[in-house]
């Protein structure tokens, strides 16, 4: 999905049963928002920004787990 330039928090939810986008995972649903800042730009004839995989996994942090992490984000150029 192609977003509009700028900068951008990443901000994310996680659990094992979708309910939907009003419940999420319901009451187990874990929150959690990346370390970076994420910038969508142009440089040198060349759009650049982040792509995120989305991928399923096991032992994601448990709330309260004091652990917030995102695997899969990649920063690239393309040209205009």
């Amino acid at each position: 999905v192609d977003v509009p330039l700028g900068n951008y928090v990443l901000k994310y939810a996680m659990g094992d049963k979708w309910y939907g986008e009003t419940h999420l995972f319901g009451p187990s649903t874990s929150y959690g928002k990346a370390n970076t800042t994420l910038s969508f730009g142009v440089e040198v004839n060349r759009y650049t920004g982040h792509s995120i995989r989305l991928q399923k996994s096991v032992g994601w942090p448990r709330k309260g787990s004091g652990r917030s992490t995102v695997k899969g984000v990649t920063k690239y150029g393309r040209n205009l």
